[in-house]
């Protein structure tokens, strides 16, 4: 996501907007540009808003007409108020002289839906391009809707969501989350690190990534299944875990989607050795699946470590049911039983990460505060702050339906709940050591400075 929210400084723009003037002469300012879609825009004026968009996207077709009247619609423009105007951000063209600009508008808008009684504002950020000394409008970078609520807490909704998150807590802690069920089905396997061949899938997904996928055939599956017949995975001397150990941090993300690809592309070379009758081949891609989540929970990456290696663990486990079952091989059972084990696992750890990532209407915000103070949980905690700092800093999703009917993001500011989650933050930094202190700041930073919420609307 290009990072347009610059802490650099803003500049003004005049609320009144001057006679009419010719939108594209070469002594045109940004102010001038946007004014001129202020008065386009509130007055519903979709023939005038397509003047303004880059010549190339109209003369492509890629926008029309009635999609921009649609969207002029939606947002209610003629009913709108402009309560400020600002230029965000200046940008430099490639020749150094300067380019387009980034601005940012609020508008008093109609009251939404009953539940929300108070007037939201709209907020668009739109990002405008030069071209022979003329601003175009290029596209918006977000449009949202922001309200004002105040709620007692904790809700009716934010209990339930916290009794859903303990519950299956405490059941995952009963039967566990990565036991010794699976070394018998995995096997012996080669010692060191898979890490070598996995840098290298890197280098081959780009090439051999499709439209159906990764062919069963390409030379990165053998690379794969090489990687995932040793001890250990070493993904965290390269990737980092859920979250970013500090700002220094220098690791990437785990590619989970290539990692998929290649799982998905090993399942279709066992489908055809079993059809070729090369059962063996078939037994050992699947042990070979098992070995691979196993390496990725024996690593303390957080929850989506945990997520997907039971999911890879699952996949190989399950196709090695139906193989074994076709055998009449003795494992069967035991592959049985860890099918089971896994989807119930799976279950329980998806539906408590479910009651803490859940933010509309900030649902989530005392299951939150209870994982972020699992001291002994590498696999909640995290996310239980980053949930915390998102909701204190930028506030929660308002209900599905309304955003729907409203065709925009609607935020709540609620300054009740906001004050909960960052004093709940507070504690977590004074009692849990420099550590700690360490985390919950990175974490208010993170929030402030990506944009957590929104799509990235059209002119449509």
């Amino acid at each position: 996501m290009p990072k347009f929210l610059s802490s650099s400084r803003c500049y003004c723009v005049p609320l009144v907007v001057a006679g009419l003037f010719n939108l594209f002469g070469t002594n045109e300012k940004p102010q001038d540009a946007v004014n001129r879609f202020i008065q386009v825009f509130t007055r519903g004026d979709a023939a005038g808003l397509m003047k303004m968009i880059q010549p190339d996207v109209v003369r492509d077709k890629e926008i029309r007409p009635d999609e921009v009247e649609g969207f002029l619609r939606r947002y209610r423009s003629r009913s709108v108020r402009l309560q400020s105007a600002r230029i965000d951000r200046r940008f430099k063209g490639e020749d150094g002289k300067a380019g387009g600009f980034q601005a940012t508008l609020h508008f008093r808008a109609s009251v939404l839906a009953k539940k929300y009684p108070n007037p939201p504002t709209l907020e668009m950020t739109l990002l405008w391009g030069i071209q022979k000394k003329k601003f175009w409008l290029e596209r918006p970078v977000s449009i949202n809707y922001r309200v004002t609520t105040k709620r007692s807490y904790p809700t009716a909704a934010q209990d339930e969501a916290a009794m859903r998150f303990e519950a299956a807590l405490g059941v995952l802690e009963r039967i566990g989350l990565c036991g010794k069920e699976d070394l018998y089905l995995i096997g012996k396997r080669a010692s060191g690190s898979g890490l070598s061949a996995y840098k290298e899938l890197e280098k081959l997904h780009k090439k051999e990534r499709g439209a159906k996928g990764v062919n069963p055939t390409a030379r990165g599956v053998a690379v794969f299944l090489k990687g995932a017949a040793r001890k250990e995975g070493g993904f965290l001397k390269t990737y980092h875990g859920d979250f970013k150990t500090s700002p220094k941090d220098r690791r990437g993300p785990v590619p989970w989607d290539m990692f998929r690809d290649y799982a998905q592309a090993a399942v279709r070379l066992a489908k055809t050795f079993e059809r070729r009758g090369n059962v063996i081949g078939a037994e050992k891609i699947y042990r070979r699946l098992i070995s691979f989540g196993r390496q990725i929970l024996d690593e303390p990456g957080g929850f989506q470590f945990v997520n997907w290696g039971l999911t890879f663990e699952h996949i190989g486990a399950q196709q090695l049911v139906k193989l074994t079952a076709k055998l009449k091989s003795p494992d069967r059972e035991k592959a049985a039983a860890l099918v089971n084990l896994l989807a119930r696992r799976i279950d329980l750890l998806r539906t408590a990460h479910d009651a803490i990532d859940n933010m509309e209407e900030y649902r989530s915000l005392k299951a939150a505060i209870i994982a972020s103070r699992g001291v002994s949980d590498p696999i909640f905690r995290a996310w239980g702050i980053n949930s915390l700092a998102i909701m204190a800093v930028r506030g929660a999703p308002a209900d599905r339906r309304t955003t729907e009917a409203a065709g925009a993001l609607v935020l709540l500011n609620d300054p009740v709940m906001q004050k909960v989650a960052d004093s709940a933050l507070n504690r977590i930094a004074s009692d849990g050591g420099s550590g700690l202190r360490a985390v919950v700041r990175s974490q208010r930073e993170w929030a402030k400075g990506h944009k957590v919420y929104g799509t990235a609307p059209r002119f449509q």
